[in-house]
């Protein structure tokens, strides 16, 4: 038997506890630790395989598409397309913009 104080209203109270009922609990600790080791081990068989079958399709999909890494670039070149506007065109499209507004 299994003894301690448990306090009620403020005051020690001697309790007992019987062996069957910490044999029990103990029992049911151990059993519930085998229920969730083994739903872990089934559920590890089902995503195991699903996981392993998923990489073998994805390596052999993507087997053809290899991307090549991009050179680093230089920050201080800009690339882009211009061209030259002369005076006519830009007076033209300068009344047109108007015309809008």
């Amino acid at each position: 038997m299994l003894r301690y104080v448990k306090y009620v209203n403020g005051e020690p109270r001697v309790v007992t506890v019987p062996r069957w009922a910490i044999v029990l609990g103990v029992l049911a600790a151990l059993l519930v630790g085998f229920l969730v080791l083994i739903l872990a081990a089934g559920v590890a068989l089902v995503v195991i395989p699903l996981a392993l079958i998923a990489a073998a399709i994805a390596a052999w999909f993507g087997r053809g598409r290899r991307v090549t890494p991009q050179r680093e670039s230089d920050p201080d070149i800009i690339d882009a397309d211009f061209r030259v506007i002369d005076r006519s065109e830009r007076d033209r499209d300068q009344r047109r913009d108007g015309d809008r507004r």
